[in-house]
């Protein structure tokens, strides 16, 4: 047993030490902001600190701010933490700030950064990026920093191959090794078995025209590099990528006529794409695709010769004769729909989420959820805004979703300019959180500590230079969170 010494460090001292044995945890609370509107310890009269093991809050107290010394004490035999720091005023929650889980080591003394800020308000970093990008890719690595990859610049006139990191700890982006491929915008990935990311595709200006790219590479997260695959067998830009089995793969969309069928080469040990000429099924209107529990693939289309199941990962079928549509009489609340969000439940469905119907351009908010065990559609809890070709992500409490940086109309112009979440399980929503500005084309990452990092974008009508901004989110337990 050790009893952790806990001291928190900010701009005013107001938590002091815990009187310890064999362990000490230093907080140290940072502001990446600097507008007035941005100081977390504005206008409160409370400060809340809570100390968690997974879900379950173990250890918390309230102080008066200022004035009151802030201490946690009698904290013992916790292996994997997280500190959570709260600021209110007549009991609301005014500002956060949460740590990303640490391990607890005894005989060790360990600093930890917490970023506590206004919640729910977008705010700018003081850094800027170091390029300016829109329609990019970000990854948020094990370690919480976030790597952006490609993207145009914002009159969408030229694509980039620069690659950058933004460091939580620090609030600033510096230069990463440059990406292998040629550059390219709106890439798709897929985890792969090792924990590596494939990236695959996308598009490149040439020309003034949007032109959809064959490169593909992988990111291996652990060495912190960038290493080669083989090339699709055409361009393809909107398309999606599933692995259906440890190390095979489709890709599907984006591109006429043929799926790629992804495995490892075996000489080489590069993944490799091979073309993949399907029967009675259109692999280009293929919108969205995900695995189920039994390696099947559903892909979403834009009509009924793409949209279905793909079996093609049984070795008993041709995979060019795999597909399986959906009987449309029967399939319950089904539509054709576009630039929707498709993601396992842990129910074993796969939910359909926003995007616009095919037949009439509506943007919805609304989901579906499909059950292949009844190979029918369930309506389902969706957003609470219309959102087209939006990102979702999962946030750092389970069941709960990041939404944001899609755009409301199909032509992708006009940007959302709010973020949320959503547990679409239990039909929990948080208040919308309003952006600072509409950013058409931003990326969402959602880093260890909660809070989520919006990057990028552009400004319609005037292809404005936009930086970067930075959530806190904070979800009132009384609406599901």
């Amino acid at each position: 047993m050790f009893w952790p010494l806990l001291n928190l460090a900010c701009r005013e001292p107001v938590i002091e030490v815990i009187p310890g044995v064999s362990t000490s945890i230093e907080v140290i609370v940072t502001n990446p902001t600097s507008c007035p509107a941005c100081d977390g310890f504005r206008d409160i009269d409370t400060l809340r600190l809570e100390l968690s093991v997974g879900e379950e809050v173990v250890a918390s107290d309230t102080f008066a701010y200022p004035g009151e010394a802030v201490t946690l004490p009698d904290l013992t035999d916790f292996a994997v933490v997280r500190i959570t720091l709260m600021g209110l005023a007549d009991g609301r929650v005014l500002s956060l700030g949460r740590t990303a889980e640490v391990v607890v080591v005894p005989d060790a003394t360990l600093s930890i950064p917490l970023v506590f800020l206004p919640v729910n308000r977008a705010l700018a970093l003081d850094a800027p990026m170091l390029t300016d990008r829109s329609r990019h890719l970000a990854i948020t690595r094990r370690d919480g920093a976030v790597l952006l990859i490609g993207g145009v610049d914002p009159m969408g006139e030229r694509a980039t191959s620069v690659t950058e990191q933004y460091d939580p700890v620090t609030g600033t982006f510096a230069e990463f090794d440059p990406f292998p491929g040629s550059a390219m915008a709106s890439p798709t990935t897929a985890a792969l078995p090792d924990g590596a990311t494939l990236i695959v595709g996308g598009y490149a200006v040439i020309g003034g025209n949007d032109v959809a790219v064959e490169g593909a590479a992988v990111f291996d997260d652990t060495a912190g590099t960038f290493g080669e695959a083989g090339r699709l067998s055409q361009g393809r830009n909107g398309h999606c990528v599933a692995m259906f089995r440890e190390r095979q793969g489709i890709a599907l969309g984006g591109a006429e006529g043929v799926a790629d069928y992804l495995k490892p080469d075996d000489e080489s040990g590069l993944w490799s794409f091979i073309a993949l000429d399907m029967r009675d099924f259109d692999p280009g209107a293929v919108t969205g695709c995900d695995v189920l529990a039994d390696g099947t693939v559903f892909v979403q289309g834009r009509d009924a010769a793409s949209t279905g199941v793909w079996d093609g990962g049984n070795s008993a079928l041709d995979p060019a004769e795999a597909f399986f549509p959906i009987n449309e009489g029967n399939a319950g609340d089904f539509r054709y729909v576009e630039g929707a969000v498709t993601f396992p439940m842990d129910d074993g469905s796969i939910q359909v989420i926003g995007g616009a119907e095919v037949g009439t351009g509506e943007v919805l908010a609304d989901a579906r959820r499909y059950t292949p065990e009844a190979r029918r559609f369930e309506p389902a809890d969706g957003f609470g805004s219309p959102r087209y070709a939006t990102q979702v992500a999962p946030w750092i409490q389970p069941g709960w979703y990041a939404a944001g940086c899609g755009f409301t109309d199909t032509t992708r112009t006009e940007g959302e300019d709010t973020l949320e979440l959503f547990a679409p399980a239990e039909g929990g929503h948080g208040a919308p959180i309003q952006l600072d500005r509409a950013r058409p084309g931003c990326a969402l990452s959602v880093l260890r500590d909660g809070s989520i990092l919006v990057t990028g974008g552009y400004e319609a009508g005037t292809g404005a230079v936009l930086d970067a901004a930075l959530v806190v989110p904070y979800v009132d337990p009384a609406m599901g969170g």
